[in-house]
């Protein structure tokens, strides 16, 4: 297993955690690294969010009950653990007994592409590391878009004057236009919930 100063080394060269079973059925999680690198630790993949976030002095629960009333969910919330690390949960197994966690994270700055399967969704990470996903692709996609607008609702809170544009990641507007689309639902739903936000401190 490793140590805090081991967490300490790779909490800003995550790319994944996995949530794995042990050779006796236990939990376990798979730590995947920008550069593709694999790590596994006998503890679970809750447990290392949390050893991760006390390193980031980030509160999950608060940020779960944060983004989740701003996104109107109160499960699969994206975590914003800083202006470069969002951590978007997944299911990143199959349960072999029910009530089995099934839930790990991406991280969404590592996301290259999704590609929808017969069983599952594969989410190819920029490390060329292919991680199946299970769920359909639109759902997937949708989770992921949860995790821009959490990134970028972060950032404004950071840089009060950030303002989301649909042009925001494509200097000079070359964009394809499933990318323009994305990012102009993007820029609505941010200003719609900056606003619902305004509203309610009236």
């Amino acid at each position: 297993m490793y140590s805090l100063t081991t967490f300490s080394q790779i909490k800003d060269n995550l790319a994944a955690l996995i949530p794995v079973y042990t050779n006796q059925g236990g939990n376990s999680t798979l730590i995947i690294t920008k550069g593709g690198k694999e790590l596994l630790d006998e503890r679970t993949v809750t447990w290392i969010l949390h050893k991760i976030a006390q390193l980031y002095f980030f509160n999950v629960e608060a940020a779960r009950d944060h983004y989740g009333s701003l996104l109107a969910k109160a499960k699969n919330i994206p975590l914003p653990f800083s202006l470069g690390l969002t951590m978007i949960p997944l299911p990143l197994r199959k349960a072999r007994v029910r009530g089995d966690k099934t839930t790990g994270f991406l991280v969404l700055e590592e996301i290259e592409s999704i590609e929808p399967g017969k069983k599952e969704t594969c989410v190819t990470l920029r490390c060329q590391k292919q991680i199946p996903v299970y769920l359909s692709s639109k759902v997937a996609e949708q989770r992921i878009k949860e995790g821009k607008l959490v990134q970028q609702l972060f950032t404004h809170q950071f840089l009060p004057g950030y303002t989301l544009t649909s042009d925001t990641f494509a200097p000079g507007g070359q964009q394809l236009v499933a990318e323009k689309e994305e990012m102009e639902y993007l820029a609505r739903t941010f200003v719609q919930i900056l606003w619902h936000k305004a509203s309610h401190l009236k």
